[in-house]
């Protein structure tokens, strides 16, 4: 069944004119129709004394896509190369056309015959050595083959290597799922591996061994270079008078450019953000022609700073001030632990987490962990899944009840002490009114949530001390004045979840994507309440919200997120004036 009709046969008054032309000039050619139904004329035209042989491939939306262009081998119909749409790609690489609007783009007024004559222009300025950074004319700025696997290279490794240093072995580690990636570091470079999560997914016992080479030009430079030599090892011997036997002991060696950038330690500016480090060519397969040396792209990796770099656009200014806030997260859940891998995700890197738990596999369909991490304790679960996004953060985990006895409550208090916001998901009566009293006393930022039945609705609200009710304030509110400040729906408590063995509570009902709802609005309350003395960052405009998932007595809307501004109980014995 063909799901397009081809353009040759929607337009054939294009299709005979496109025709005539290119058998005008090109009298040798002749047209072939692909079982995927794109046309290709295949044909050829004499330049400077040589035969060149070409495909043009019309796709099958054509004209509203450009044409397909390369030279082949007659003896195979191989081809030599494919020039393609774009200039970041192909070694000795022409932009035939491209999509950006510019005076070079591609028009549906034109036709395939301006291909093949823009080529024969490439091929004048060539001799000429005429070619420059614009569209009619674009060669790939270094040479060689490329391969479009990609490789990573550690700053903490590019960083290690000496000034001075212009020459050195390196280790070129695959990964055990076999990912079109690779993992470069220095020879005898053990630290980047036992890092998380370097250590549980390269394959140490799959590896290349090859060099790095700082050369002392950069890489628009290099391919003037290299003309001299007839293959690597010349070049190598004639400049650096390194002699190696890269057929054998040498699988690759990486170029650093004198304008190869070592990325700065520090979050940058997304403008100035440029992960592509350098070159690496593969030596296993050809050492005599440059051209035929396959290479590939190396990008750096700047843990952490990497990871933040699109958060920038909105954090550019406060990104440092957040990285120093600490945040205790009591319950670890399915809404705390999504809270912890957002904080994370935005730029948080200091966290204290209380959950005495383990993780079950009733708790897969919800939680941010999964069925590996079934038996684990959520502390360590959520340390781990922290971890695997910022290798550099700071947290303290403790698999225990902070209420049960004097210790714990100091010890508990004690970590209060020094965070700057306690975040509780627990839904425990007991320890929600533990810490708003450490809140007042400690002067600390504190939030609380919870869900209601099936989660369709869910109660956000912060207490910043002496400016805002305290939890206290609010559950008199909810009690004595109801109509005014109105409560979310009660549990269903005639439906059970059967007990299972090993799993100490059932659960209230829920599905992840209603639940994920509210625990993103408590992930971007909680950056708000860090950021508040920031004018960069707005703050919210209410301290206590309403988020529902359908329609209720509250909101007929079937999604609401509802602010409330609640008063301060004056006879609160926690925060009001006469306690």
């Amino acid at each position: 069944m063909t799901i397009f009709t081809p353009w040759y046969e929607k337009d054939p008054k294009r299709y005979k004119k496109e025709k005539k032309l290119i058998h005008k000039f090109y009298p040798n050619s002749n047209t072939i129709i692909s079982p995927y139904g794109t046309l290709l004329w295949k044909g050829s035209f004499s330049y400077q004394n040589k035969e060149h042989y070409f495909f043009v491939e019309f796709p099958e939306i054509y004209p509203f896509l450009h044409p397909f262009f390369w030279e082949y081998d007659p003896k195979c119909n191989f081809p030599i190369d494919h020039f393609q749409t774009t200039h970041q790609y192909r070694d000795t690489s022409l932009c035939l056309f491209t999509t950006d609007g510019g005076p070079e783009s591609w028009h549906q007024s034109y036709l395939g015959i301006h291909v093949i004559e823009k080529f024969k222009q490439f091929l004048k300025k060539e001799d000429a050595s005429e070619h420059v950074d614009e569209h009619t004319s674009i060669q790939y700025e270094i040479t060689g083959f490329p391969k479009y696997d990609e490789i990573y290279l550690p700053t903490s490794e590019i960083i290690r290597i000496p000034i001075d240093q212009t020459f050195g072995f390196m280790t070129l580690y695959s990964f055990k799922d076999k990912r079109p990636a690779k993992l470069l570091v220095l020879e005898n470079s053990n630290n980047i591996l036992n890092q998380i999560p370097w250590e549980e997914i390269i394959d140490k016992n799959e590896f290349q061994k090859g060099i790095f080479l700082k050369i002392p030009f950069n890489k628009h430079e290099f391919r003037g270079v290299i003309k001299e030599y007839k293959d690597l090892t010349e070049f190598l011997i004639k400049n650096f008078n390194i002699k190696l036997d890269v057929s054998k002991t040498i699988n690759f060696i990486l170029l650093i450019f004198s304008n190869s950038e070592i990325p700065d330690s520090k979050t940058i500016k997304p403008s100035d953000f440029n992960p592509h480090y350098s070159y690496l060519y593969d030596l296993r397969e050809n050492v005599v022609n440059f051209l035929k040396i396959p290479f590939y792209k190396v990008y750096s990796i700047n843990i952490p700073s990497d990871c933040f770099q699109r958060t920038l656009g909105v954090l550019e200014r406060v990104i440092n001030n957040l990285h120093e806030k600490k945040v205790m997260i009591v319950g670890l859940g399915t809404l705390g632990s999504f809270v912890a891998l957002e904080l994370a995700k935005t730029g948080i890197q200091k966290f204290v987490l209380y959950d005495f738990d383990k993780f079950q596999a009733v708790n897969v369909c919800r939680h941010i962990g999964d069925l590996l991490d079934i038996g684990k304790y959520k502390t360590e679960l959520v340390k781990e899944k922290i971890l695997l996004r910022n290798p550099n953060a700071d947290i303290t985990i403790f698999e225990k009840n902070p209420y049960i006895n004097y210790t714990n409550i100091e010890e508990f208090k004690e970590n209060f002490k020094e965070c700057d916001l306690v975040i509780n998901t627990t839904v425990n009566y007991y320890a929600e009114h533990f810490i708003n009293y450490c809140s007042f006393e400690l002067k600390k930022n504190a939030i609380y949530a919870w869900c209601g039945a099936n989660a369709n609705q869910g109660r956000i609200f912060r207490v910043i001390p002496d400016q805002t009710p305290c939890y206290n304030c609010v559950g008199i509110r909810l009690e004595h004045e109801p109509n005014k400040y109105p409560r979310i729906e009660n549990i269903d408590t005639s439906y059970t979840i059967p007990q299972f063995i090993g799993y100490r509570q059932p659960g209230i009902p829920g599905i992840s994507v209603d639940i994920s709802f509210i625990a993103l609005f408590i992930s971007k309350l909680s950056i708000q309440t860090l950021l508040r003395d920031y004018e960069e960052y707005p703050d919210a405009l209410a301290h206590h919200y309403i988020w529902q998932n359908i329609p209720s007595e509250i909101d007929q809307q079937e999604f609401s997120l509802i602010p409330f501004h609640f008063e301060r109980v004056k006879s609160c014995n926690i925060c009001g004036v006469k306690k």
